[in-house]
């Protein structure tokens, strides 16, 4: 029970044994009216008409009072006194409200008064998990393991996460050393394949430079003939004839070029005779004019 309640019904204890009036009375009956003008320290009043506090039963006597008074400032909405030993008619229907499932039994000292009793106390069950100290500190016992197991998965979340940040950070280190020493393999058989690729174009630059520069002076050759060949030619020509007839010459021949230093030339030439010659037509006349000397 809250130690609210036990405060409240250990000073209403302390209030009934210290009441003034020394003699017998009977709780729940007697009031300070019937036995003069002395005060019962635990009735409430000089009236034995019952007295109630909305929905939270009884309100007559001093323990009953406070505890009910605590429960309306705890926020209780509604409660039921249920105590089948009150056989007492003017009481008995405010004392035997009997609860159902959804109630909770309170107990404290006091019953009519009578600190030697108790008395039952029923509340709405879903008001007193929710109100009742206990049940807050099972809540508040409930929230910090909550609390301390949330705190236990988040610290292993977060070792798993970084765990995990690196197992990824060592992965991701092992990829980007794999990569780079790809990437370094990859770059030396490019240089190397650069550097066979670049020996090849120089290679074959240097051929290349060499048959422009053959072709170039081939060109020059070329052009250098072609200039001594559209020059005038000096050539030396010597004839060996070989047979003379009436008709024909056979001769041979040779020609030397004289600008080339070369001989050009070497054949045999066939003259044929179809009119006479110069000296044909002396020979004719010599003829004649001896034939004539010789008449």
């Amino acid at each position: 029970m809250n130690k609210r309640i036990w405060w409240i019904l250990i000073l209403s204890v302390i209030l009934i044994q210290s009441k003034l009036f020394a003699g017998g009375f009977d709780y729940g009956i007697t009031t300070y009216e019937q036995v003069d003008d002395i005060l019962i320290v635990n009735s409430l009043g000089d009236s034995t008409a019952v007295s109630t506090y909305g929905k939270l039963g009884t309100n007559d006597w001093i323990p009953e009072n406070s505890v009910k008074n605590y429960l309306g400032l705890e926020g209780y909405t509604q409660a039921n006194d249920f105590n089948p030993s009150i056989t007492n008619s003017q009481f008995v229907n405010n004392y035997n409200i009997k609860p159902n499932e959804d109630y909770t039994k309170l107990q404290f000292a006091g019953l009519l008064g009578n600190p030697r009793e108790l008395q039952d106390v029923y509340v709405l069950t879903k008001e007193y998990n929710r109100l009742n100290s206990e049940q807050q500190a099972v809540r508040m016992d409930n929230i910090d393991t909550s609390i301390n197991n949330e705190t236990i998965n988040r610290i292993n979340g977060n070792n798993s996460l970084q765990t995990n940040v690196n197992n990824v950070n060592t992965n991701s280190q092992n990829r980007d050393t794999t990569l780079q020493n790809n990437i370094n393999n990859e770059a030396l058989i490019r240089f190397n394949d650069d550097s066979l690729l670049n020996d090849k174009i120089n290679t074959n630059n240097n051929k290349q430079t060499e048959w422009n520069q053959r072709q170039d002076s081939q060109i020059q050759n070329h052009e250098n003939r072609i200039k001594k060949l559209e020059q005038t030619q000096y050539n030396v020509e010597g004839v060996l004839r070989v047979l003379d007839t009436k008709r024909t010459t056979w001769e041979l021949y040779d020609t030397y070029n004289t600008r080339n230093n070369k001989m050009i030339a070497i054949g045999a030439r066939i003259t044929i005779k179809l009119g006479k010659s110069y000296t044909d037509r002396k020979i004719e006349e010599l003829e004649k004019r001896i034939q004539a000397i010789e008449q």
